[in-house]
């Protein structure tokens, strides 16, 4: 679904090396995996939301994601990251100021990034069609397609 959701996005790339894999999979490794396949000077960013970067510290081997790549840290709506926050002093130690930065270096930038959410979440799609409504405008058309011909997320009702 996801290769469907990004078809003619010609800056995305669906990338299943995880599903393959028949280990647990951590972000670091497959950034490891993506910097060995890209090489060393290939700019590289992660994408995570403010609730992810709260957590970052209990990751695997969480440090050293930006020897990997960049984090870009989109802002959630009722996520801070406070001064407190034990990761604060570490995100301004990193912090980017311009989405330029990211092609300048390889990796190691934390930047800001700031978009208008929609107040929808992929368990309310999901229970929207279990319900036998439609998702339509929410998703893209071709993914819409695919969950009605597989059937997904329709709940019997015997």
């Amino acid at each position: 679904m996801v290769e469907l959701a990004i078809e003619g996005e010609s800056g995305l790339l669906a990338d299943d090396r995880e599903l393959r894999s028949d280990r647990p999979s951590y972000s670091v490794d497959t950034l490891g995996s993506l910097r060995a396949e890209l090489g060393p000077d290939c700019a590289l960013a992660m994408v995570i939301g403010t609730d992810a970067l709260l957590g970052l510290q209990s990751w695997h081997r969480w440090e050293e994601l930006l020897q990997l790549a960049h984090i870009v840290v989109v802002r959630r709506p009722g996520w801070v990251l406070s001064p407190d926050h034990p990761l604060a002093d570490w995100v301004v130690c990193h912090q980017l100021s311009d989405p330029a930065d990211l092609r300048r270096r390889p990796a190691g930038g934390v930047l800001w990034q700031e978009f208008t959410p929609l107040a929808i979440s992929a368990t309310q799609i999901r229970e929207v069609i279990a319900r036998g409504g439609s998702p339509r405008y929410l998703i893209p058309d071709s993914v819409w397609r695919f969950i009605r011909e597989q059937g997904l997320y329709v709940t019997s009702h015997d």
